[in-house]
């Protein structure tokens, strides 16, 4: 048995001539407003306050910044400014509670226990290489 399987379900359907129901919804309301300053202000205060109107609603009906619609790009940029941040790393260095160990124990090829000793400064450049390397995975 063989089924349709649809296709284009991202695209809206166009219900008011070429225009989908959101947009048609925007249109209707940048008309609203419009015909409302129309009728209580004056010619130069309508032309002024208008055109960012039209631009706004224009805006919300039409473009898509990245695929997405304009209402959910202005809702993203009102959560980043308003929304508390999440520190993911912070590093914070306290002396008294560091403890370096000094050596580590191997078993050689002949058998034998093998010491190797590490310095200050060689164990920054180690976590140095650690955490850059971190960094440039991440991109």
């Amino acid at each position: 048995m063989q089924y349709n399987v649809p296709q284009f379900i991202d695209v809206e359907d166009k219900i008011v001539g070429p225009f989908t129901a959101k947009q048609f919804m925007w249109l209707g309301i940048a008309g609203g407003l419009l015909f409302i300053l129309w009728s209580f202000c004056d010619v130069s205060l309508f032309v002024t306050v208008a055109v960012p109107t039209l631009l706004f609603f224009g805006a919300l009906a039409f473009y898509k910044p990245n695929g997405r619609p304009f209402i959910i790009f202005l809702q993203s940029i009102f959560l980043f400014f308003t929304a508390s941040r999440a520190y993911i790393w912070k590093r914070v260095f306290k002396r008294d509670k560091i403890k370096i160990k000094r050596g580590i124990k191997k078993l050689s090829a002949s058998g034998g226990i093998e010491t190797r000793t590490f310095n200050k400064s060689h164990l920054r450049e180690l976590a140095w290489r650690i955490e850059t390397q971190a960094i440039k995975t991440k991109n």
